[in-house]
């Protein structure tokens, strides 16, 4: 063998031994879906921080702009822009998309629902944890934190919904 060629597998093998030293698998990971699939505690955490950067948001009433932040899509954006989940924007639609979870069994991410007098459909909104939520606001006009044991929300409770699971829609 020439040294050139002897000097370029070596380094190949250098590169190969050193790059690939200490490295386990990713959790999630699968070989028929093309590469590593993100922990759903990692999506989680995205959708509560897409939900939490938009705290605040004012909502304009009508029909936005496309360039405008639109209140009516709030969740299925959220979802979208931190997992690539596409979700129906209608809030009935969406009240059916994932598995139904009880209120104890609330993880950060899950979709709550609510009735509100003078509105045809449910209200979502998504839990962050902590017995908080992000909603947004049809009175306030904006997006905003609420408790759901803040007496107007305890009793307009109507379930939640789970549409993560191994980072993919349930």
């Amino acid at each position: 063998m020439r040294p050139r060629y002897l000097l370029e597998i070596v380094g190949v093998l250098l590169i190969a031994a050193t790059g690939c030293a200490g490295v386990t698998a990713w959790e999630g990971f699968s070989s028929t879906a093309g590469g590593p699939v993100p922990p759903i505690v990692n999506l989680q955490e995205e959708v509560v921080k897409a939900a939490r950067s938009l705290v605040g948001m004012s909502c304009p009433e009508g029909r936005p702009e496309p360039t405008e932040f639109d209140c009516n899509r709030y969740i299925p954006d959220v979802y979208h822009k931190a997992t690539g989940i596409t979700l129906p924007p209608k809030p009935d639609d969406l009240a059916k998309s994932g598995r139904p979870v009880t209120k104890e069994e609330l993880r950060p991410g899950d979709i709550v629902y609510f009735t509100i007098e003078r509105e045809e459909s449910v209200h979502p909104g998504i839990y962050i944890g902590g017995g908080d939520f992000v909603h947004a606001s049809n009175s306030g006009g904006v997006v905003a934190i609420q408790s759901l044991d803040q007496d107007y929300w305890r009793i307009r409770f109507l379930g939640a919904r789970r549409v993560l699971r191994g980072g993919f829609q349930s």
